[in-house]
């Protein structure tokens, strides 16, 4: 072998040592992000608690996306909302073994996070129709005694879960934020009017502006969670109830105007509404939708928010992911409804 060949080859081996040492990872086994000797993030499963200390799961987080993993049946729409009712009995156990511990936290600010321990699958109502759940040994906190419907968030990962603070009506904060609300509060309800249909306008008494104008509406359920940069993300309900005249239809019921949303608080000026909506109806409160935030979940640098929402007779789970000012819904799963 001559010397010009042994040079080539003294260069090829250097050159391949080089690269070798300036690969993102080299000589750290398991760096974030790398194939090689990295750990993935395993699925995390995400379920609500009801009052019973029944579990619901009901979405599931992987390989950076949120879904129903359960399999479609023959007769099941391609839609993008799924519905737990058609969801198989064994799809957040599979092959028959559930995950025997849930990390949990509660609703309230001042539950804190714990560990529960499901022990078999059971069916449940929800609202006219059925869902597959885990029974668990949840003992529900005093903190937790007033909360309706779902009570928290329980994850069968060991992650940090946030809870949402709920304003007590006082204090600077809940003032400038009831402020904010009630200003917005008006030009919704003017833009609500005028889309009303006709075919329901004999069912909604609003007076006139200038009379609406002289009660503030009622500003209340506003919950708020810490997030990253000491910013602040703040669901919020309003309303506004109006006694009808005698000649108006079913008289005794009374008109409601109902605001709700989200608002982002950045430390940087007024906050800023997101996310709105904004509904006209009587006394029954048909077509006026609530929410309950659950808690938060940051993974990586992605924060998600899962929230309850209820409508007139049913009730759905919901992802959403907040980036920089827009709220994204990223999964809306039905859990019952009549």
């Amino acid at each position: 072998m001559n010397k010009l060949v042994l040079k080539k080859i003294a260069l090829l081996l250097l050159l391949g040592l080089l690269v070798s040492s300036a690969s993102p990872g080299a000589g750290r086994a398991g760096a974030p992000g790398q194939t090689r000797g990295a750990r993935k993030l395993k699925p995390i499963t995400v379920a609500v608690i009801r009052p019973d200390g029944v579990l619901i799961p009901f979405a599931q987080f992987k390989d950076g996306v949120w879904s129903n993993p359960w399999p479609k049946g023959p007769d099941e729409p391609a839609e993008e909302s799924r519905s737990l009712p058609d969801a198989p009995e064994d799809w957040f156990a599979p092959g028959g073994v559930h995950a025997p511990v849930w990390h949990y936290r509660s609703q309230t600010s001042g539950g804190g996070g714990s560990v529960l321990h499901a022990s078999a699958a059971v069916k449940i109502d929800n609202h006219c129709q059925t869902n597959w759940g885990l029974a668990t040994d949840y003992s529900r906190a005093e903190s937790e005694k007033d909360v309706h419907g779902s009570v928290g968030v329980a994850l069968d990962a060991e992650r940090e879960v946030g809870a949402p603070q709920k304003l007590d009506g006082a204090g600077d904060e809940w003032a400038a934020l009831a402020a904010h609300i009630s200003r917005e509060f008006e030009p919704a309800e003017a833009k609500a009017e005028a889309a009303l249909p006709a075919e329901h306008a004999r069912f909604v008494f609003l007076p006139t502006r200038e009379e609406r104008a002289k009660t503030a509406p009622a500003v209340a359920n506003i919950l708020c969670f810490d997030l990253a940069g000491g910013r602040r993300l703040c669901s919020f309900e309003a309303e506004r109830k109006y006694v009808k005249p005698p000649s108006a239809h079913d008289s005794p019921c009374e008109s409601v105007s109902f605001f709700g949303g989200w608002l982002l608080q950045t430390g940087e000026g007024k906050p800023l509404i997101i996310e709105q909506n904004f509904a006209l109806s009587d006394c029954e409160r048909k077509g006026v939708g609530g929410m309950s935030p659950l808690g938060s979940l940051r993974i990586g640098a992605r924060e998600f928010f899962v929230v309850e929402e209820h409508g007139y007779e049913d009730e759905s789970y919901v992802i959403y992911e907040l980036k920089g000012t827009k709220l994204r819904r990223l999964l809306l799963t039905h859990g019952g409804a009549c």
